[in-house]
């Protein structure tokens, strides 16, 4: 059964993906601020939250700037499974629960891979930043991300 809910919902993705382009998206920018052992760090990214959004993400895109990325905002939580298809660049992936909690991490992701990430738990959000964020910042499980769409 599982496999046919994910079946589906790869179908629903593909047809979102050859009808929509990034020309005809617009994403809202909101700021985040993530909580580490080394400090608070401030990034403004854009916000994939319509399903046509969630569906075309980075797709087809120049590369994101060291102090942006994207925040996929599901509607509740979810067990979410990312790629990286039609991205051309690398990525750290990180999955937040409901209250930005990190709770997986996934760094540097790779370009036009078609690899599934799958989140091991349900998930409230999955945040794309830069290639080796994750590092710089020494991000762990546990660190936090402040932002008004979690508790």
């Amino acid at each position: 059964m599982q496999i046919i809910k994910y079946l589906k919902t790869c179908f629903i993705l593909l047809i979102l993906l050859t009808t929509f382009n990034a020309d005809s998206l617009s994403f809202r920018t909101t700021k985040i601020i993530i909580f580490t052992t080394l400090g608070e760090f401030n990034f403004y990214v854009e916000v994939a939250e319509t399903p046509e959004q969630l569906a075309y993400g980075l797709s087809n895109r120049a590369p994101i700037q060291s102090n942006s990325g994207m925040l996929f905002l599901f509607p509740t939580s979810i067990q979410a499974s990312m790629w990286m298809k039609d991205v051309n660049f690398n990525l750290d992936m990180i999955f937040l629960n409901r209250s930005g909690l990190i709770t997986e991490i996934y760094p540097s992701t790779l370009a036009n891979s078609q690899a599934v990430i799958q989140s091991k738990e349900p998930i409230r959000a999955v945040l794309e930043l830069h290639e080796n964020t994750v590092n710089q910042l020494g991000l762990k499980i546990g660190d936090r991300v402040r932002n008004e769409s979690f508790n």
